[in-house]
């Protein structure tokens, strides 16, 4: 019986090429994520039936990688209440230890804005609580979505 050898110079390469994508997959698992802050909001188009607003994002990346962005999705919260959400496919990249600003849009229904706008307006809080969350869309190795979530108070200075 004849047993297959493997040279040494094999072998090696082998382990290497097995390796690698653990190497990659540790260097990647080590990320963390970025920051997301809500930084302008406001009204953009007001139609009958639908609103429009833009929100601006502030990106922060903590890492010694650049964070290639290739979707965001979002949700706003106002007053623990859904209040619009919002999808962004326009590529963008968060430089290592850097930021970076995005604009995107999200829409409301009038129904749906109406009756919580009107609830909250009924209530006359000097601060509106809202939330943010949703996911980033990151093409690097196995990372794919990384969620966010975002709270805080807007002053009505009533």
């Amino acid at each position: 019986m004849v047993k297959p050898r493997i040279s040494y110079l094999a072998c090696i390469f082998l382990v290497a090429l097995l390796g690698l994508p653990l190497g990659c997959t540790t260097k990647f698992n080590q990320l963390e994520n970025p920051k997301l802050n809500l930084v302008g909001f406001k009204l953009v188009e007001a139609q009958l039936l639908e609103q429009r607003y833009a929100l601006t994002f502030r990106l922060i990346n903590p890492n010694d990688v650049a964070l290639p962005i290739t979707g965001i999705y979002y949700e706003v919260e106002l007053e623990g209440k859904a209040f619009a959400t919002g999808v962004n496919a326009s590529p963008v990249e968060i430089p290592a230890y850097g930021e970076t600003r995005v604009t995107v849009e999200m829409s409301t229904t009038l129904l749906q804005s109406m009756r919580h706008l009107a609830t909250i307006v009924e209530a006359k809080p000097e601060n509106l609580d809202f939330r943010l969350k949703g996911h980033l869309n990151v093409n690097l190795p196995m990372l794919g979505k990384i969620p966010f979530s975002e709270a805080g108070q807007i002053n009505l200075g009533h």
